[in-house]
């Protein structure tokens, strides 16, 4: 019997599958022990003779295509030459986040922790940088072992606004733009930032002494900048500057959403050194 923590992620899957295949995944499952009448009876006796959700994904009938083409619709990156058994661990990967977000349950989790007390704006922009990039890294788990989270936060779409957007630029070494992404809805912004350090394996390292700028419009909009350096597993690849939007949430006060961030990455295969200065990306 699939897990209750795996139901909702099976139970998604199975309603992009066409009938046809839903049917006849159900008898292969089941092994025509049972009569199946209808679309609820597929996915009742799959749900109930299945192991788990490891179980049914790698059955012969899930064909890496199908597997492929679901997690596109979810906006879920995987390398198009990847075998059959890494696309199933990035579709169960995914569904986990999914339910972790999902379970957010208490005033902590349901934007960044600061406080409304805080007396600066650059204690305020060490604070969120020290929070977010630990949050984010954590996301793999080589690294959430690595560097644990002092928190009990679990990245997640609840830390963006709803209509938050997202511009990552990244440059080669001599300043060329080599990429350009943009991505609007928290959903969105969630799953392109998990995938970069999931899919990509990149470590953000903030600097969180003198690459930390922060300062607050007078419709109360903050906006902080951090910059640092970009590992992939123990090699410094490169250099970042993002920038934050932060808006108050509308029910506490003491809650802050991100409205909007850009992200720079420089790539360089030269010696790096953290970048200590931010003033191009303030203004």
């Amino acid at each position: 019997m699939i897990a209750e923590a795996e139901k909702a992620g099976i139970l998604d899957f199975l309603d992009f599958l066409k009938p046809s295949d839903l049917f006849a995944l159900a008898d292969v499952i089941t092994r025509r022990l049972i009569k199946i009448a209808s679309i609820k009876d597929a996915k009742d006796g799959i749900c109930f003779y299945a192991s788990s959700a490891s179980d049914v994904l790698h059955r012969q009938k899930i064909t890496k295509q199908l597997l492929f083409d679901y997690l596109y619709t979810k906006r879920v990156y995987v390398d198009p030459n990847g075998l059959k058994g890494t696309i199933v661990t990035r579709t169960l990967e995914f569904w986990k986040q999914e339910n972790q977000s999902n379970e957010v349950a208490t005033p902590s989790n349901t934007g960044t922790p600061l406080d409304i007390n805080i007396t600066t704006l650059e204690q305020m922009g060490v604070i969120f940088g020290t929070w977010f990039y630990q949050i984010l890294n954590s996301v793999h788990p080589v690294y959430k072992q690595m560097c644990p989270s002092k928190s009990d936060d679990v990245f997640s779409t609840s830390h963006f606004s709803p209509e938050c957007q997202l511009l990552l630029t990244e440059f080669n070494s001599a300043g060329f733009v080599m990429s350009e992404t943009s991505q609007q809805s928290a959903n969105e912004c969630f799953q392109y930032l998990s995938n970069l350090v999931l899919t990509r394996e990149i470590f953000f390292q903030p600097n969180l002494g003198s690459g930390v700028q922060a300062k607050q419009d007078v419709h109360g909009l903050v906006q902080i900048v951090l910059c640092g350096t970009v590992y992939h597993q123990n090699t410094c690849i490169g250099v970042f500057e993002q920038v934050f939007g932060l808006v108050r949430d509308l029910v506490r006060t003491d809650i802050w959403k991100i409205q909007f961030t850009k992200l720079n990455m420089r790539h360089n295969s030269t010696p790096l050194e953290e970048p200590a200065h931010v003033q191009s990306v303030c203004n």
